[in-house]
């Protein structure tokens, strides 16, 4: 059986569950990589417990990270890409609005030059 403990990322102090099987993990909060090593003291007696150091990678541009990642210049650390999200007028119901105000803006426009037009020149047939 697989003991689990909670380690902390270096980078940002979440907690990250141990495995005894693994040497490193990834933070799902900054994204950081985290390599878990033993303590002096547990590689001098030869158990094999939980690791009590903790290191995480640097990096010094967004060719050291994974796929998704960018290098956050501020920490040296990889972080998750995470685009801003939408803005209001990038949104479909902002221009379908706009659209529909446009219709009925033109639509009111030219049936108010129509009603103001003078009768003038008008023919009318008799019979």
């Amino acid at each position: 059986m697989i003991e689990t403990r909670e380690v902390e990322c270096v980078n940002c102090g979440a907690p990250l569950p141990y495995e005894e099987d693994q040497k490193t993990y990834k933070c799902q909060y900054c994204g950081s990589t985290t390599m878990v090593a033993p303590s002096q003291e547990e590689e001098d007696s030869g158990k094999k417990e939980t690791p009590l150091v903790v290191t995480a990678a640097k990096c010094h541009s967004d060719s050291d990270c994974s796929t998704g990642e960018v290098c956050d210049n501020a920490s040296g650390s990889c972080i998750p890409y995470a685009p801003e999200g939408e803005q209001w007028y990038e949104k479909w119901w902002f221009w379908t609005i706009v659209g529909g105000g446009l219709a009925v803006a033109g639509g009111t426009t030219l049936l108010v030059w129509y009603l103001l037009q003078p009768d003038v020149g008008a023919i009318e047939f008799t019979f």
